[in-house]
């Protein structure tokens, strides 16, 4: 009986271990994305001002995903900015938070100190341009 005994209680320290690590799974992510908001551009209208070596991303929102992509309007500077990561798009996961969904995330970093832009432009399956976007970054040392 006494071997019985020791497997529940192993059991209990089992379910224990995978409750807190569940736990740290589901609100570590969340943590560090309070953390990090301030990375994350949508709005032409605002500048990036970030410093060589700190990554940054540009959120688009991409509702016609299957027909519209986003492109590269024209090519960035390379000595000063590098497309890192792009189309990463978040259409249906299942936790993925409303305001994330439909989204595209353009991951840039920033080599050198200096001033260039980004221009983006939504193509349609035509190739017209559908939307275009600017974002004016100002890369610090």
């Amino acid at each position: 009986m006494r071997d019985f005994r020791f497997l529940l209680s192993q059991r209990r320290t089992g379910r224990l271990f995978f409750l807190l690590v569940m736990a740290v799974a589901v609100l570590l992510p969340t943590a560090c994305a309070k953390g990090e908001t301030g990375r994350f551009f949508s709005d032409p209208a605002q500048p990036i001002q970030t410093q060589a070596g700190q990554a940054f991303v540009i959120t688009l929102p991409s509702l016609q995903a299957a027909t519209h992509e986003w492109q590269l309007a024209q090519e960035i500077d390379p000595a000063l900015l590098q497309l890192t990561a792009a189309k990463q798009t978040e259409t249906h996961y299942v936790n993925t938070p409303a305001d994330e969904r439909n989204q595209e995330y353009w991951i840039f970093m920033p080599s050198a100190p200096g001033n260039t832009t980004i221009a983006l432009d939504y193509i349609s399956p035509s190739g017209e341009v559908a939307e275009e976007r600017v974002f004016e970054v100002e890369i610090l040392r």
